[in-house]
């Protein structure tokens, strides 16, 4: 395997991983975000930012790995360790783009808790 191939395999792994979790994730993920902004379009349009940063920060993470240097003086025998290490640092790219959403989801529903809930409309009593 060469050095583009082992390059593309590993950021392509991490990358589609990345996508599984980002479908797997939708529905609740949209639900909570669409309940926090209290609008369709803001929180469909903030699910939509968020997908892409996690996408974008696996795919970066994976992509720092690989230092353009270690092309002139690959050997066939560290493709492995080489995927291991692009998809390992996409996964650590992964994981701070998911904790990253999630404190930010976080601070949104504890600055939500703060705010003063308008009082409760009582019934009136017909005496």
């Amino acid at each position: 395997m060469n050095a583009v191939n082992t390059l593309l395999f590993a950021v392509a792994l991490a990358t589609a991983l990345a996508c599984l979790i980002v479908l797997v994730l939708r529905r609740p993920f949209l639900s909570l975000l669409v309940e926090l902004c209290e609008s369709e379009v803001h929180g469909t349009f903030w699910y939509v930012f968020a997908c892409i940063g996690i996408i974008l920060t696996t795919l970066l993470g994976s992509l720092l790995a690989f230092a353009p240097g270690e092309f002139a003086s690959w050997n066939e025998t560290a493709a492995l360790d080489a995927s291991l290490g692009i998809f390992r640092a996409g996964l650590i790219g992964l994981v701070f783009a998911l904790g990253g959403v999630a404190f930010a989801a976080l601070v949104s529903i504890a600055q939500r808790s703060r705010e003063p809930k308008p009082p409760p409309i009582l019934p009136r009593a017909n005496a």
